[in-house]
């Protein structure tokens, strides 16, 4: 965690001998990077879960996010070689007011890729202070709505699914 892994030229060395360790491993990527090929390599490593950053189940929202055109696609079609590998996924997004009103299509797009879902409307001021990603967060109407969506019960069909209840401001 904190900044891309993959990025790493020793990344899967180092996948491997966490591994030969024991360690349970659990990836957080923006799926950018992903390709078949290490798809494979880390279902035959037994990578326990990767999880990656979807903001959208619509490109243009997920891109504007980003600020990175065209990453949806390849977040998708990461995502899809890690399900056909047989790795577990998670795809998580930050409800915000940019895809809160999507979220229940979004629940669904994941599921129909076969991954499961976290949705969290907390957002935090950056690290430096700036509180302008505050401004995104959604309304408490809207959170109250998400909260009484049985998609996102403990008991929901996707057991991994969480909404965090947003901080005061």
């Amino acid at each position: 965690s904190g900044g891309e892994a993959t990025l790493r030229r020793d990344f899967l060395e180092l996948v491997t001998y966490a591994r030969k360790l024991k360690f349970a491993v659990k990836l957080y990527t923006n799926g950018l990077r992903m390709t078949r090929e290490l798809a494979n390599a880390l279902s035959a490593l037994a990578v326990h879960e990767v999880q990656i950053s979807l903001y959208s189940h619509r490109a243009e929202v997920h891109d504007a996010v980003t600020r990175v055109p065209g990453s949806w696609q390849k977040t998708v079609d990461g995502a899809r070689y890690l399900v056909e590998a047989g790795v577990h996924v998670l795809l998580k997004s930050v409800l915000m007011n940019a895809n809160v009103a999507d979220y229940e299509a979004y629940i669904d797009f994941v599921v129909g890729l076969g991954a499961d879902y976290s949705l969290d409307p907390h957002l935090d001021p950056r690290e430096d202070g700036d509180d302008s990603p505050t401004a995104l967060r959604i309304s408490d109407e809207a959170y109250r709505e998400v909260m009484r969506n049985p998609k996102m019960s403990s008991t929901a069909k996707a057991p991994s699914a969480e909404v965090v209840a947003p901080k005061s401001a």
